[in-house]
């Protein structure tokens, strides 16, 4: 399986949801195991049944949210990548996604330019993250996957650039 950038959201989306599942779970047995108990504990297993309770639905709700965002973004990638109009566009610089961090690194993201033929306007693009060097890409040309209905949608598809124009580059550092 090929981990893409939302590998970090989806784990979290799933620890987040299986942490709530029990929490809540919990709540429930608890509440379920009050409702058979002698009179006089109700209180106190009420009491703790709720903030399970309390505790989990959030949990739960931020997991689902996480799952939910990862699962409408890879179908919206998918559609893209089938439905929408295809453009070549150049590669004319990247930046440094300092928002990001991984082992003191920081992806890059890629600034596309494509001049439409029939006005004649320049329209940016930007890529998603990106963890190969950034000097590999300057120059080449990139398939970018537009919805024709809304073109704010779009998707820069890194994988089809070939890095360093198709040399083979060893790098030892």
């Amino acid at each position: 399986m090929k981990r893409d950038g939302n590998f970090a959201q989806w784990l979290i989306g799933i620890i987040f949801t299986i942490l709530g599942t029990i929490f809540v779970g919990i709540s429930v047995l608890l509440f379920l195991y009050e409702m058979r108990s002698p009179i006089g504990t109700e209180l106190f297993g009420h009491l703790m049944s709720f903030i399970f309770c309390v505790i989990g639905i959030p949990f739960l709700l931020i997991g689902i949210g996480f799952l939910v965002y990862c699962v409408r973004k890879k179908k919206q990638k998918q559609k893209l990548l089938e439905t929408g109009k295809q453009i070549r566009a150049a590669v004319t610089g990247y930046e440094i996604n300092y928002n990001v961090s991984v082992n003191g690194r920081h992806p890059i993201r890629l600034n596309c330019e494509y001049r439409d033929p029939y006005t004649g306007s320049v329209i940016l693009y930007r890529s998603g993250n990106c963890w190969n060097p950034g000097e590999g890409y300057v120059g080449q040309s990139a398939a970018i996957y537009v919805d024709s209905g809304n073109p704010r949608k779009y998707y820069v598809d890194i994988d089809s650039i070939p890095l360093y124009g198709g040399a083979n580059v060893i790098d030892y550092r």
